[in-house]
């Protein structure tokens, strides 16, 4: 088999780094840290009421998040304090605040090199991609959960999960967070997780 002419050559070179580059680009994941400290024993039918944290206001917005934490905790096999009083106070805070010295971790520097022999030219090309978004504003969200009993006020459980994204998404990324707080629960005790999450 014979050496690649110069134009296939540099064709296939930069077809080559489009790919990289699109790949590099259409990384759009969104990273939780979890961390979660608790003496949880395993549910059996108690009873949960889901308060707000003392810097959330009571309303729509807290509503519409604690009724997502209020199905995962029915699905864990507790239920609902409905008039009737509760054996678990579940404190639900979250919020989202812009860090603008906050820098997404840059993408690759990418790289081609091919040698010759004799009259056969090689080629070479490389390029630096750079996703540092300094004229972005990025924001810190999170969501944060603790659960104590409701007659003698012992915390049994403390979770939270944290993560950037551009601009402030709250409402779109409550679900995400979530997600990452209930994942294994109750989780490992005394330990910080990271959860990745790939978003369209």
């Amino acid at each position: 088999m014979g050496f690649m002419r110069p134009d296939n050559l540099y064709q296939t070179l930069i077809l080559g780094l489009l790919v990289l580059l699109l790949g590099a680009c259409g990384s759009t994941g969104f990273r939780a840290e979890v961390s979660r400290f608790h003496q949880l024993p395993a549910p059996s039918g108690e009873a949960a009421a889901i308060v707000p944290a003392q810097d959330i206001v009571e309303g729509i917005e807290f509503n519409a998040y604690a009724n997502q934490v209020g199905a995962r905790l029915d699905a864990l096999g507790y239920r609902a304090a409905a008039g009737e009083p509760p054996d678990l106070i579940v404190t639900l805070g979250y919020g989202a605040t812009a860090d603008p010295g906050y820098r997404p971790r840059s993408g690759p520097t990418i790289g081609f090199g091919i040698g010759g022999y004799g009259s056969h030219v090689g080629g070479g090309v490389s390029t630096a991609v750079n996703l540092s978004g300094r004229d972005r504003v990025y924001y810190l969200h999170y969501i944060s959960l603790v659960i104590t009993e409701a007659e003698t006020g012992t915390r049994l459980y403390e979770g939270s999960a944290q993560g950037y994204a551009e601009g402030s998404q709250l409402p779109e990324l409550m679900p995400v967070l979530i997600e990452a707080l209930f994942q294994d629960w109750p989780g490992p005790s005394g330990a910080t997780t990271t959860v990745k999450f790939d978003r369209q």
